[in-house]
């Protein structure tokens, strides 16, 4: 699980550390430690989808959890997920490709 600091961001950066740049953090630190367990041969999931006050209060998280994964051994190897086309993602013009 991966939980904002609110109150570190905010002593830099005030409001919009303490709403935006905590949440951020958080983000960041979750992927990479997806990232180096997938580099160590394991598998994650990315949970998003859950009651926050409930799992701060069980885990004893001080600051507002944004992020958990599961963590292990893939039992089977999933397809490739599809990827959106880089124009539907940025605007601006592309140089074309054969």
């Amino acid at each position: 699980m991966f939980c904002t600091d609110p109150e570190r961001s905010a002593e830099k950066y005030g409001d919009r550390g303490r709403e935006l740049y905590s949440v951020q953090d958080a983000t960041i630190a979750g992927t990479f430690a997806m990232l180096a367990a997938v580099d160590l041969g394991l598998s994650t999931v990315w949970v998003g989808d859950f009651d926050e006050e409930s799992v701060r209060k069980v885990v004893g998280a001080p600051g507002r959890p944004v992020v958990m994964f599961s963590l292990g051994y893939a039992a089977e190897e999933p397809k490739p997920a599809g990827r959106r086309a880089i124009e539907e993602i940025f605007s601006g013009d592309f140089p074309q490709t054969d």
